[in-house]
């Protein structure tokens, strides 16, 4: 996120912004009223999504759910626009073996399959018809939907915000002249608050004191723990600490680029450059050449990218290599046995 650059143009996206939020308000209160429907699905629905443009880390919880789920024998399924893709319409990715790319499902559905083979993926730009698809070929426990907090055309039973702890907000202001997707109270909707990455700010007390103006739902604390380097063509595992010292090129396209940087630096890499691309970028072959002709500028071995990135660079770069990543809870992981429903 660039605020320098933000910043100099807030006075012009400012008019945007008022606009931006008063259509959100107009259109929040067409559903409160029921002029707008929503629609009910035949299993529960918990929704997984974010108040804020991207970054927050939404993908790693909803997949460490369907873990939670499946760790206790109940299936789920999963409801995803596939932002990012090129094709249309809708598709059911319900084999373990599916072979799709992500220009067909998207990147975060695909790398959401690759974590939870077992577990069935409707991709529908119309949410509630992904879940009618699948009920019809199977029963679920729930339904896990993806960046669902805007959705609304779907009756949701939890609706979890998940917010970086290190930066909930961005800046205060409503898209275009902030990172805001909606006014701050909206998250009185929310029955759970889940923030990432706490140990990424220095003064997450205070950060939580703050917020718990606009919400009084539970709060849930969690980090992201680097596991190991892999391979793209998973042809090789190294631990973690692997790479330290070593000189390395890296490259990310996430919505918060500057949170991979932090973890390689943590992990005491001898980062020679680092690339950002737009988020959901499709790496073309001459992105890939450029990466490597700068990796051989500066004289290293090792291209590192993300886990979201390396889905999308198996026949392009299986040379190169990723950080795997978990979502680990550092508090209140005994709230989502309360919440969650169907668990027993």
């Amino acid at each position: 996120m660039n605020f320098s650059k933000l910043k100099r143009l807030m006075p012009l996206l400012l008019p945007l912004s008022w606009v931006y939020g008063g259509a959100m308000l107009f259109r929040g209160f067409l559903y409160d009223f029921g002029i707008l429907k929503s629609h009910q699905a035949q299993a529960p629905v918990v929704s997984v999504g974010n108040i804020t443009a991207g970054g927050t880390g939404k993908t790693p919880v909803l997949i460490f759910l369907g873990q939670f789920y499946a760790e206790r024998g109940k299936k789920v399924g999963i409801l995803t626009r596939g932002y990012g893709r090129k094709s249309k319409g809708q598709i059911l990715v319900t084999g373990e073996h599916a072979s799709l790319a992500p220009e067909e499902i998207g990147d975060e559905p695909c790398l959401i399959h690759r974590e939870l083979k077992k577990i069935p993926i409707a991709v529908d730009k119309i949410r509630w018809k992904g879940a009618n698809a699948l009920s019809q070929k199977m029963t679920v426990a729930a339904f896990l939907l993806d960046d669902g907090f805007q959705y609304r055309a779907i009756r949701k039973q939890v609706e979890i915000v998940v917010l970086d702890a290190a930066q909930p907000f961005g800046n205060l202001r409503l898209l275009p002249a902030g990172f805001l997707r909606e006014p701050i109270r909206s998250v009185k909707r929310a029955s759970l608050i889940w923030f990432t990455r706490v140990n990424e700010t220095d003064n997450f007390t205070e950060t939580a004191r703050r917020f718990s103006r606009y919400s009084r739902a539970p709060m849930i604390e969690s980090v992201h723990q680097p596991l190991e380097f892999r391979r793209v063509d998973e042809s090789r595992v190294e631990p973690k600490e692997a790479f330290s010292g070593e000189p390395v090129v890296a490259f990310c396209a996430i919505g918060r680029p500057e949170s991979f940087r932090r973890c390689l630096n943590q992990l005491k890499l001898n980062l020679r450059a680092f690339r950002e691309y737009s988020d959901h970028h499709l790496f073309s072959e001459k992105d890939i050449l450029d990466i490597k002709n700068l990796a051989k500028k500066k004289g290293v071995r090792f291209i590192l990218c993300t886990e979201k990135d390396a889905v999308k660079l198996q026949k392009t770069a299986p040379d190169f290599w990723y950080l795997k990543i978990a979502v680990q809870i550092t508090r209140g992981e005994e709230i989502l046995l309360d919440l969650l429903p169907n668990l027993s």
